[in-house]
Parts: C-alpha cells; structure tokens; sequence
C-alpha cells in the first residue's frame, strides 16, 4: 500500500439542512397541522394536501420575488440592475437557501399560532420532524460509515484482513447499521406501527439516499496511487484485485442492510401487521 493515499471529503449536515427543512420538515408540520388541529372537513383537508407538500419550496421562490418586485433592492454591488435570479441567489451568497427556508419557517410558525386548534389526546405526532431528521442522519451518515469502514480493511494486509474479517464486519455493522436501527426501531416503538410514521420515516431514508448519493456525486471519493488519482474502486482495483472482490459482497451487503432497516421496514412492518 506503499504510496496510495485515500482522499474523502465529509458530507457536512449543514449543507443537507435546507433540503431537509424545505422538503420534509415543513410539509409534515403543515400537514400535521391541518389533519391534527383543524376542524376542516376531510375533503378539504385532502385539498390542501399539495398545498403542504409543495408550499414550502414554492414560498422559498417567493420571498425574493417580493424583494425584487417591491424594489427594496435596485442594484446590485457592481452597479448593475438588480434581477429576480441575482436577488434569490446571490443576494445572502451561500446563505440564500437558509434565509428562504428560515424566512418560510417563521411563516409556518406565524400560521401554526393563528389556527384555532383543538387539543389533540397526544402531542407525540409534533416531534415526527425532529425523529424523522435523527432517521435521515442514520441513513446520510450510515452508508458513508461503512465505505470508510470497507477502504480501513482493504489498506490492512491480506492476512489480518482473512484473519480477523469476523471482528471488522461486527464492528462496522454495528456502528453503521447495527445502533443506529436500534434507535429506528425506537422511534417506530414511540409512534407505532401506523401509516402515517411508516411513511414518514421512509420517506426520510429515502431522502438521506438520494442526497448521499448526490453528495458522492460532486465528491468522488478517491484513491491517490503513487502520482496518479483514481476513483476508489478503480484504485483498489489496480492495488489489490482478490482484496477488491474479498470485500466487494461485504460493501453490497452493508448497503441492503442500510436500505432494509431505513426505507423498507417501516412499511414492512405496517403492511404485515407485526408488532415491535
């Protein structure tokens, strides 16, 4: 393993934060909102159905719309008019996203204190933003986790990896996969098997997938071999073939563990009726 040299680069939460608010967080509290806490009737609780889901993404387009249109704004720093696209994105720079998600989620709690509510016989469904963010962490960092774990094998040598190739799968299904799911299978003993936290929740693991996936995408993990730089897989490949394909149904089985426990479960669970 002479002269290679592993380059990841840490998926940061920050930078998933406002999908997660614009996308997940918000919509569930409007809908919670209206189906919990309004005396609507059903049918028109079901038409504001897309309103909460794509009302949030869409007010993030609006609250610069009226900067531009009010012309609060006129110019921007070089002199130039300033436009709709300028005043969206280039206005708070790499903060624009968090300002619209932050501006729609004062909007949100302005209109949650405004309905006239009845009391609900449990408050438990109000905390499903905040569990279904700690179930799309276990998912966003869970896979990466276990990359990480899979490139600590493949740099031992092959004898201590055949020799203790038991000990790593234990230790890295653990902290992957294994506390993790324990702490999935908390939050689905809190809520119940219903399709309302089935759904949910599996719907955040599929978010975290995607965004990892994304994430991957515009970083690449690498592997720098002597003076050349190879995506990782290529690179373990050309070192070491027989540790590349010892560990390649390790890696495979690490992920269909990942998405059964993340994605999968919670309707599984749902749908067969058994009980945590």
């Amino acid at each position: 393993m002479e002269g290679s040299e592993y380059q990841f680069y840490w998926p940061g939460i920050i930078n998933a934060l406002p999908v997660f608010l614009i996308f997940v967080v918000l919509p569930v509290w409007l809908l919670i909102l209206f189906f919990r806490y309004t005396r609507l009737s059903l049918f028109k609780k079901w038409i504001l159905v897309p309103a909460c889901i794509l009302g949030p993404f869409l007010s993030t387009l609006i609250w610069p719309f009226i900067i531009y249109i009010t012309g609060l704004i006129r110019m921007s720093p070089n002199g130039a008019r300033a436009t709709y696209l300028w005043v969206g994105t280039e206005l708070f720079k790499d903060w624009s996203e968090y300002v619209w998600g932050g501006i729609s989620t004062i909007a949100v709690y302005i209109l949650h204190r405004s309905v006239k509510t009845r009391k609900l016989a449990t408050t438990k469904y109000f905390f499903i933003p905040l569990t279904m963010f700690l179930w799309y962490l276990t998912t966003y960092y869970g896979l990466y986790i276990a990359i990480i774990g899979i490139t600590f094998m493949f740099s031992i040598s092959l004898f201590w990896l055949v020799l203790g190739y038991l000990f790593f799968i234990c230790i890295i299904f653990g902290i992957s996969t294994g506390i993790p799911g324990l702490l999935r299978l908390l939050i689905l003993k809190i809520y119940g098997i219903n399709w309302l936290s089935s759904i949910m929740h599996a719907l955040a693991g599929i978010i975290g997938l995607v965004q990892l996936v994304r994430f991957f995408s515009a970083n690449p993990p690498e592997l720098v071999v002597k003076d050349e730089t190879f995506f990782i897989l290529t690179g373990m490949w050309k070192i070491s073939p027989v540790k590349t394909v010892f560990l390649t149904p390790l890696f495979f089985g690490l992920v269909i563990s990942l998405l059964w426990s993340t994605i999968i479960v919670p309707i599984h669970f749902r749908i067969s009726g058994e009980h945590i």
